[in-house]
């Protein structure tokens, strides 16, 4: 059995390869992109020193990285001719001058009652340093919430300088079968934030976690094929939501880099043609340490995330979760607040040069209400 210091140095070759591996793709499929990626590597430290004892990540399917139900401004166009935006700097552009720019900080807010505890909502929003929601809205879709309520819900937000996503999750709408339904939704919210000018949404949010199916525990083979499906409608839900001037952003497990995908006739990772085919990525970092402790930390997890995004231009916000899990490593439910906020500043450190890291976002609101100081 290898031990600590060894494990870390696994991690760390581990870390070099991911590195030159993402360098060898980009340059055989994008070249015009190569000195951005090149300026990337080197700020991620990959083109010169290890990553220290924090360079890689578990081998291993992570099936624990995501075991509960829950785990945008002007656009620019990046070298292929996609639109994506630049979303590290909140308020939202309805919110004015009055508001400061300040580091993004995301929350997740899946509760049904979101309507009658807004309030509350907000207010643990704004003490916790929160600058952007992401709202469930499948309740105001389906017509449970009023759309009304829902402007209203973007309004008071919009007064404490938080913009809203909206939110929607269902692993069965990742399917050919289901991508209807994902596509009425994402119409839905440009039809919503054309009717609301003055309570606009920043962007829309999607939730589709293949890991989720049944099948994809069931029979590992099955993996690159349900991560094709998740990007052909990601390839579908991102057009129509660009075309109403709202960014898609996907909730992405950061094992996708270990599952080969071929597509077309080409293999990569199946965390580099979800962030190809998407306006935003947040990645569900699910760890409780910056650095890694022999199971990957949030930095060794995200990195090759990270680099890749930069170098095609399309943001990466990394997620943490705070409801309590098992293993208890994946979530900062034990740790509290501030131990939390202390590791999250190790990470916005590490990756302050790269040009896609955009912030940090929490799952959920109930985890963070419950956290001890």
């Amino acid at each position: 059995m290898l031990d600590a210091q060894q494990l870390d140095a696994q991690h760390a070759d581990d870390g070099r390869a991911r590195c030159a591996a993402i360098l060898a793709d980009v340059l055989r499929n994008s070249l015009a992109r190569c000195s951005v990626f090149v300026a990337t590597l080197t700020l991620a430290g990959c083109a010169s020193a290890p990553l220290a004892a924090d360079a890689g990540q578990d081998a291993a399917a992570p099936t624990d990285a995501r075991v509960t139900d829950a785990s945008l401004d002007e656009g620019t166009v990046d070298a292929d001719g996609g639109a994506h935006v630049d979303l590290g700097v909140v308020p939202p552009a309805d919110a004015g001058s009055a508001c400061p720019p300040r580091p993004l900080q995301g929350l997740f807010v899946w509760n049904d009652d979101l309507v009658e505890t807004r309030d509350e909502i907000l207010a643990l929003a704004e003490a916790r340093g929160v600058t952007e929601i992401y709202l469930h809205a499948n309740l105001f879709y389906a017509g449970d919430r009023d759309e009304s309520a829902l402007a209203a819900w973007i309004e008071a937000a919009g007064a404490r300088c938080i913009a809203v996503e909206l939110l929607f999750g269902n692993a069965d709408w990742l399917l050919p079968a289901g991508r209807a339904e994902a596509t009425s939704r994402t119409a839905w919210a440009v039809a919503f934030a054309d009717a609301h000018p003055g309570a606009r949404p920043s962007g829309v949010h999607w939730d589709l976690e293949p890991q989720q199916l049944a099948a994809w525990h069931a029979d590992v083979t099955t993996q690159p094929g349900f991560v094709s499906d998740l990007v052909d409608t990601l390839e579908v839900l991102t057009p129509v939501a660009e075309a109403g001037g709202l960014p898609l952003s996907i909730d992405l497990g950061f094992f996708f880099d270990g599952i080969d995908v071929t597509r077309g006739g080409v293999t990569r990772p199946g965390s580099q043609w979800v962030t190809d085919a998407v306006s935003r990525v947040v990645l569900m970092d699910y760890r409780d340490t910056a650095l890694s402790t022999g199971h990957g930390g949030l930095i060794s997890l995200a990195e090759a995330e990270v680099v890749y995004a930069s170098a095609v231009g399309v943001p990466i916000v990394l997620a943490v979760e705070t409801t309590p899990q098992d293993p208890t490593y994946v979530s900062f439910a034990e740790e509290g607040f501030a131990a939390m906020i202390a590791e999250l500043a190790v990470v916005r450190a590490h990756f302050a040069s790269a040009s896609a890291f955009a912030g940090t976002a929490l799952h959920d609101r109930d985890g963070v209400a419950a956290l001890a100081p």
